[in-house]
């Protein structure tokens, strides 16, 4: 994108940035220790428990997130499997995510390491429709999928970016969203978010019927996006244990002690790290146009994740982007997620500036308020809260409000110089 350096008058390519404090907050438990051998254990003590033929082809269904300690996790159940005599295989369950093509999808796990050690991988995108719900919404099925001898589902368990229910991102949206691919994805989701928790389970329980046996690999994080707890479901039981495992997450979740930001700076943002790139569970700016604590006035976006493949999804709920960023953009990838998630307004461009520091200081002078007296945040990402920056403004208002926040050094300038 051609953008002129002097696209910005020169009061605000001047402006002068407040100082950032670096700041810490409780974690809570520490994270797993080894979440290989935790998953593994955990579905070894499943697959003893399910009835499965002599070197059973076993197909463990991947998504798009990029969940911590991915590699690991997925090594620990491809060990538990071949331990039990299993032929397991890698097969993408991202709905219309990696630009919606087999190759793309693909190259999505081959990005996270999880491709590798001979491991046969089959993205193949035929679906089939098994079902329909009440409404006449079809339930599609992986032809991939339904050829297996079962099935191993591994997923986070969190807040979803868009709907509330008793179950949101996790097992079950995998198992309808995720296999059910394109045509599934964009069938379940073109009545909108209205209920839509109440499809996906209506749908799993279709899908649980017509798939072979289906284990579900559920994965909480803590607020560093590492694995917190690692169970594993039979698929007769993740009706009544996934909700539990939601509830969880949910106190868990890592979160902005802040009831009203002015400026919040996000260095990165994609599919790896949320949904739509940025939490809005975090940010506060939710798809369906509700706003909730920080509430921030601007939001500045300074990069796409290189795992993000050029899907710039989420791109709508920023204010400010630089450059660089418009360059990394796939529109096909982009839009393809759009029009499937029917969440067309995630896809807008925002304001393309030359670089960083641009972007940072028109976000702050059209604020609202004095620069010196901004309350800013400044986070690497929507899940890596544990630690960040924040202006004085800022700091006073949460010790204020009573929030915990530990000083990690000297205030120091903003770090625009870094991107």
């Amino acid at each position: 994108m051609s953008v002129p350096d002097a696209l910005l008058p020169a009061e605000i390519r001047e402006l002068a940035l407040p100082e950032l404090t670096p700041v810490g907050r409780p974690v809570g438990p520490a994270p797993l220790h080894d979440p290989r051998s935790a998953a593994a254990n955990a579905v070894a003590d499943v697959v003893r428990r399910t009835a499965l033929p002599p070197r059973a082809r076993v197909a463990i269904a991947l998504g798009s997130r990029g969940l911590g300690a991915y590699p690991e996790l997925v090594s620990g159940v491809l060990a538990a499997l071949r331990a039990a005599g299993a032929t397991p295989f890698l097969m993408p369950a991202m709905g219309s995510h990696g630009g919606g093509t087999p190759d793309g999808q693909r190259r999505v796990l081959v990005d996270y390491g999880l491709v590798g050690d001979g491991t046969a991988v089959d993205a193949d995108d035929a679906t089939r429709e098994v079902a329909r719900l009440g409404d006449g919404t079809p339930v599609h099925a992986s032809e991939v999928a339904l050829a297996a001898d079962a099935i191993v589902v591994l997923n986070r368990v969190k807040s979803h970016t868009g709907f509330r229910g008793p179950i949101e991102s996790g097992l079950t949206k995998m198992l309808v969203i995720g296999l059910g691919k394109r045509p599934g994805a964009a069938a379940l989701h073109a009545k909108g978010y209205e209920g839509f928790a109440t499809r996906l389970e209506q749908a799993r329980d279709l899908l649980l019927r017509a798939y072979p046996p289906v284990i579900g690999l559920a994965v909480v994080e803590g607020a560093e996006g590492r694995p917190a707890r690692i169970e594993a479901v039979p698929g007769e039981a993740i009706s009544e244990r996934e909700p539990e495992l939601l509830r969880d997450a949910k106190l868990r979740m890592p979160r902005l002690p802040f009831a009203k930001l002015d400026l919040l700076v996000v260095e990165r943002a994609g599919k790896n790290v949320s949904g739509l790139g940025m939490d809005p569970n975090v940010t506060g700016r939710h798809p369906s146009g509700l706003h909730e604590p920080p509430d921030p006035t601007r939001i500045a976006l300074l990069s796409l994740t290189e795992a993000s493949e050029g899907n710039a999804i989420g791109m709508g709920h920023a204010d400010v982007v630089p450059r660089s960023f418009a360059d990394a953009i796939d529109p096909v990838a982009t839009w393809t997620n759009a029009i499937t998630s029917t969440s067309l307004a995630s896809a807008r461009l925002p304001v393309v500036v030359p670089d960083a520091a641009s972007c940072v200081r028109l976000a702050l002078a059209t604020c609202g308020v004095e620069p010196g007296r901004a309350r800013i945040a400044w986070i690497r990402d929507t899940g890596h809260l544990s630690e960040f920056r924040v202006s004085a403004s800022a700091l006073a208002a949460a010790t204020a409000a009573g929030e915990a926040l530990e000083r990690l050094g000297p205030a120091a300038p903003a770090p625009v110089a870094d991107r």
